[in-house]
Parts: C-alpha cells; sequence; structure tokens
C-alpha cells in the first residue's frame, strides 16, 4: 500500500514538472500572439481601405518575429495596392530571401517589375518560380512587351 502511495506520489510530482512550461516557452507564445494581433489589426484596417496604417502594422508584426513569412508578404501587398512600389519592391525582395520556395514573393516582385516596365527584370523574377501557371504567364507578358513574342 505504502509503495503505492509513494508511485503516485512521484508521478505527479513528474507530470507537474513536465506540464509547466519554461520561461522561453513563454516568451515565444507571447511574441506568436503579440505578431498576431498585429496581423488581425493589419488586416482589419486594409479591409477598411486604410493602406497605410495597414502597412504600419504589418511592420510591427514583422518586427516582433522577423522570421515569419506573413507579415513580409502583406507588406508587400498592401505596399503595392498602395502604389508604394519601393516600399513594395524592398518587401517582396526580402521576402524571397527569407523563404526561395516562396512562389508568392517572386510573383509579387515580377508583377511589381513588370508595372514599373523593367520587363528584363520582371522575367528573371517569374523564371524563380518554375511551374506557376501565374509566373509563366508573367514571364510571357514581359517577353511579348520586350518584343520578344515568338518566345513567350
Amino acid at each position: 500500500m505504502i509503495h503505492r502511495f509513494i508511485c503516485v506520489i512521484i508521478m505527479i510530482g513528474l507530470s507537474a514538472c513536465a506540464a509547466a512550461p519554461g520561461p522561453e516557452q513563454l516568451k515565444q507564445d507571447d511574441t506568436a500572439a503579440k505578431a498576431g494581433q498585429f496581423m488581425r489589426v493589419a488586416e482589419t484596417t486594409r479591409a477598411g481601405g486604410d493602406l497605410i496604417n495597414a502597412l504600419v502594422l504589418y511592420q510591427r508584426a514583422a518586427a516582433v518575429r522577423p522570421d515569419w513569412l506573413d507579415p513580409v508578404m502583406a507588406m508587400g501587398d498592401t505596399a503595392y495596392a498602395a502604389n508604394e512600389y519601393a516600399f513594395a519592391r524592398d518587401a517582396y525582395q526580402r521576402a524571397a530571401t527569407m523563404d526561395g520556395a516562396e512562389f508568392n514573393a517572386v510573383i509579387g516582385l515580377g508583377r511589381f517589375l513588370l508595372r514599373l516596365g523593367e520587363f528584363e527584370e520582371a522575367v528573371v523574377a517569374f523564371d524563380h518560380a518554375p511551374n506557376d501557371a501565374r509566373a509563366l504567364n508573367g514571364a510571357a507578358v514581359s517577353m511579348d512587351l520586350l518584343g520578344q513574342s515568338t518566345q513567350a
């Protein structure tokens, strides 16, 4: 009987130790929550048509979690929509370097370059997203505008 009681006490003690998050875990959870909150408010702000303040909020989310791709992509898309092209270029380039397999980033950069009339650079950007229909279309449009319609 005492043996069982001792085993139960040990098991309770071990489970209590395993369940308590450490300070580092609490800090990570707080950081993720804060970045998520900035993103939610930014998305609501953007949906309301206030693109500049949405950009500021996306920047804050990215500053809190610099490894998170979502706010960086949102900065690019929002800056593009607000005709803030230099900002959009920076955001898309940053996103592309964060995750080379993130085709949305290079497609955003390609769209941006296409809109500015930098067709050769747009083709290069679109080429980084092979087999993506949006990139293939963007590259074809860029090549056509370069006068290379037979290659498009």
